[in-house]
C-alpha cells in the first residue's frame, strides 16, 4: 500500500524565472482521488499576501494540474501548499486511489515568477529601469491561454432571426473533447421576449405572423427543442426533427459552462450565456428610425435593446386603442405614436443611469474612471417627443369608443366578391380541445361606426353556443375577429 506523496513539481521548487502562463503540475508517487484533490487540501497562494489563488484543478491518474484563472504577478513569489495529516486542515487531505491513506506530511513548494518585457502603470511611474513607452500591460486582466469561444453564427445578441430556425454553431479556439458536452455543461431555453407570455405570435395560414391572446385562445405556449453535437472546434445546436418552428416573440438562451473542454483538458474560464431571438411581431418600427431621431444619444446602444422596446410598445399602442386596429397593418398615427413613446422610454432609460452614476469611480486594475457629477442631454428631444405623444394617445383612445374586436387574426381579401362588400374568412372554433373550421363564412364590411361591429349567430353542425364579434378597420379593408363561446 502507497502513502501519497509530491515526488515532482513543475514549475520546480524555488524556481526565479516561472512564466506569468504557467500553471503548476504536481506527481504523486500514486494515482490520487480526483474527488479529494480542492481549494483546501492543496492550496496555492501569494507568499506575500497569503492571497489564495483561484483556478481549476484537473486530475488525471498520478498528476494533478492547477490551472490559474488569471496570469499571475511579475516577478512574484508563489507558495503550493500539499496539506498533510500532520495538519488539522478543514478541506481535507489528498488520498490514494488503491489505499484510504493520505497525504500525512505536508509539503511545501515555491517559485518566483519571471519579469515581462511590458510594465503595469504603476511600474512605469515607480521604477527607473524604464525608458520609453511602449505597450501597457494590466497584470492583473491577462489570462492564461485556453480554450475560448470565438464566434457563433447566428451571432450573439442578434434580433429578428427567423423563426425557422434550425441550427446555432459556436466555434472554438482548439478541437473540443466531445464527452464534456453533457446535458449539464451546456443548455439550451427558449421563452417569451419580456415575460410577455400572454402576447405571442405564431405563423398564420398564409405563411405572415398572427398575433396569439393566451387568455382569449387557450393555446400554450410551446417552443421546439433540439441537440448538441460536436464537429472538430464546433459545438452545433439542431432543432428536432418533429419539433415545431419557433415562435415570433421568442428569447433562445444558451449556457455554456466552463465544464466543456478541449481534447488537451483546457476549459474555458467561466460560463458562457448568450441570448438571441426570434422577430418580433408587432413591430412598428426598425432601430433605425430611432437612431436617425436620437443621433449620438443611442449610438452605444444595440439595436436588440432598441427593438425590444418598439416591440414594447407597439403592444402598449395596441392596448392604448381598446384592440380597436388590426394588428398587421396599423395607422400612421399609431407608428407615431410607437416612435415617440419610444424615443421618451430611451431617452428616460439614459438619464436613470446617468442620475445613478453621477459623481461615482470605477477602478479597472491600476485604471480609474470618474463619472460626471451632471450629464447634459439634449432635453429638446425629449419634450418634442412627450407633446406629439400626449394628442396621439388622446387619439388612439378615442377608438375604444368605436367598437370591434379585441383579436386581431388574418384573413384575405376576396376581389372576386368586391361588389358585396364581403371578406372571406377560415375561422377556427375550440370547444373541448377539438378545434373546427367553420367553412369561411362571408361577413360584410362597411366604413358606416354601426357596421364595425356585427353579432352573428353561427348554425350548423359545428355551432352549439358560440357568439363570434366581427369588425373592420375605417377604411373597410380588413376583417378581424374575436371567438367567446357564451
Amino acid at each position: 500500500m502507497t502513502i501519497p506523496a509530491v515526488v515532482s513539481i513543475t514549475p520546480t521548487d524555488l524556481a526565479t524565472d516561472a512564466s506569468i502562463n504557467t500553471s503548476v503540475v504536481l506527481t504523486f508517487n500514486t494515482a490520487v482521488v480526483a474527488t479529494t484533490v480542492t481549494p483546501g487540501s492543496i492550496v496555492v497562494y501569494r507568499r506575500s499576501t497569503y492571497e489564495v489563488i483561484d483556478g481549476r484543478y484537473v486530475v488525471s491518474g498520478a498528476t494533478v494540474t492547477f490551472q490559474p484563472y488569471k496570469g499571475l504577478y511579475e516577478d512574484t513569489t508563489y507558495q503550493i501548499g500539499v496539506m498533510g495529516t500532520d495538519t488539522t486542515n478543514p478541506g481535507g487531505y489528498v488520498g490514494s486511489v488503491d489505499t484510504e491513506d493520505s497525504v500525512q506530511a505536508t509539503q511545501r513548494y515555491s517559485f518566483t515568477t519571471t519579469t515581462e518585457q511590458y510594465a503595469t502603470l504603476d511600474q512605469v511611474q515607480q521604477r527607473a529601469d524604464v525608458t520609453s513607452d511602449g505597450p501597457v500591460r494590466i497584470a492583473d486582466l491577462t489570462e492564461p491561454g485556453g480554450l475560448e469561444l470565438v464566434g457563433m453564427s447566428p451571432r450573439g445578441f442578434s434580433c429578428g432571426n427567423g423563426v425557422d430556425l434550425d441550427e446555432v454553431t459556436f466555434t472554438f479556439s482548439s478541437e473540443l473533447d466531445a464527452d464534456t458536452i453533457t446535458s449539464t455543461s451546456v443548455l439550451m431555453d427558449a421563452h417569451c421576449a419580456l415575460g410577455m407570455d400572454e402576447y405571442y405570435a405564431t405563423t398564420g395560414v398564409d405563411g405572415t405572423p398572427v398575433l396569439q391572446i393566451a387568455a382569449c385562445t387557450g393555446l400554450d405556449y410551446t417552443q421546439p427543442t433540439g441537440s448538441f453535437t460536436v464537429t472538430g472546434t464546433q459545438l452545433i445546436w439542431q432543432r428536432g426533427a418533429s419539433e415545431p418552428k419557433f415562435n415570433y416573440n421568442t428569447e433562445i438562451e444558451f449556457l455554456l459552462t466552463q465544464d466543456i473542454q478541449d481534447i488537451n483538458g483546457q476549459g474555458m474560464l467561466g460560463d458562457t450565456r448568450t441570448i438571441m431571438s426570434t422577430e418580433y411581431f408587432p413591430k412598428y418600427l426598425d432601430a433605425r428610425v430611432i437612431r436617425l431621431e436620437c443621433g449620438a444619444l443611442v449610438a452605444d446602444k444595440n439595436d436588440d435593446t432598441i427593438n425590444r422596446m418598439i416591440f414594447k410598445n407597439s403592444i402598449e399602442a395596441w392596448d392604448q386603442a381598446g384592440w380597436n386596429f388590426t394588428v398587421t397593418e396599423p395607422t400612421p398615427a399609431v407608428r407615431r405614436w410607437v416612435r415617440n413613446k419610444t424615443v421618451i422610454d430611451l431617452y428616460d432609460m439614459i438619464r436613470a443611469y446617468a442620475d445613478a452614476h453621477a459623481g461615482a469611480k470605477k477602478v479597472l486594475a491600476d485604471l480609474e474612471i470618474s463619472y460626471p457629477a451632471s450629464v447634459k442631454l439634449p432635453e429638446g428631444i425629449r419634450a418634442l417627443a412627450a407633446a406629439e405623444l400626449e394628442k396621439l394617445t388622446r387619439e388612439l383612445r378615442w377608438y375604444r369608443g368605436q367598437g370591434g374586436a379585441r383579436v386581431a387574426s388574418v384573413g384575405a381579401y376576396d376581389r372576386s366578391r368586391e361588389l358585396e362588400r364581403s371578406r372571406t374568412w377560415s375561422i377556427d372554433y375550440n370547444t373541448n380541445s377539438v378545434f373546427y373550421d367553420l367553412c369561411s363564412p362571408k361577413i360584410p364590411a362597411s366604413n358606416l361606426s354601426s357596421m364595425r361591429v356585427k353579432k352573428l349567430q353561427m348554425q350548423g353542425s359545428v355551432n352549439l353556443s358560440a357568439t363570434y364579434i366581427y369588425g373592420t378597420t375605417s377604411y373597410g379593408t380588413d376583417l378581424f375577429a374575436y371567438t367567446c363561446p357564451s
